[in-house]
């Protein structure tokens, strides 16, 4: 049988190496609506996401997440650790984080659908990804605070990350390429970048 979907479905992988290419602004709204249009439990849409496209930004969580891991035995972390060149986002120049809240039961599914929705609309756009989970070990540490401001994680007040659970950190995306200067999503608020 001939089917687009199914086409795309079979065509997505965990692509591991980017190139500097920018995405278009047409391509970033499709990513985003590809999320928006992603089924959740209850209809509930509990994901905020944050693209973030800051080089020192991602350089600061990529060393933050090794530290994390290389605390942990060797048993229990990635060999690829080891190899201090090693980026956990591959050196992709954008990357899309999804966040929820951890209280919601189904944030962890619900970010998982919506993330996979985006992969299969970066394989049909011709755009690499890879879905990550490792750098969620940066979000545990001490500079979590920081990542989360950073990112213009969505919290209840400004004192939030201290006195409440901030929003669990479920996964990310590495795409193939850059966003342009203009921060292209001022509109919807659940979207910010940085």
């Amino acid at each position: 049988m001939t089917n687009a979907v199914l086409d795309t479905i079979a065509a997505r992988r965990s692509h591991r190496a980017y190139q500097d290419t920018p995405v278009t602004q047409a391509q970033l709204d499709a990513l985003l609506a590809a999320c928006l249009q992603s089924p959740s439990a209850v209809n509930k849409q509990p994901w905020h996401i944050s693209v973030v496209r800051d080089k020192q930004l991602l350089s600061d969580i990529n060393d933050a997440t090794r530290e994390g891991m290389m605390r942990k035995e060797a048993a229990q972390r990635s060999p690829r650790f080891e190899d201090k060149k090693f980026d956990v986002f591959y050196n992709a120049p954008l990357v899309l984080f999804l966040s929820a809240d951890p209280a919601w039961r189904y944030s962890m599914l619900d970010c998982g659908i919506a993330v996979q929705n985006i992969a299969l609309a970066a394989e049909s756009m011709g755009l690499g990804s890879v879905i990550l989970g490792l750098p969620r070990e940066a979000f545990k540490g001490e500079r979590a605070d920081e990542f989360c401001r950073a990112r213009t994680l969505p919290l209840p007040s400004p004192s939030a990350c201290l006195r409440i659970p901030r929003r669990r950190i479920p996964c990310m995306m590495a795409t193939s390429a850059t966003l342009t200067e203009a921060c292209p999503c001022a509109e919807p608020a659940f979207f910010s970048c940085c």
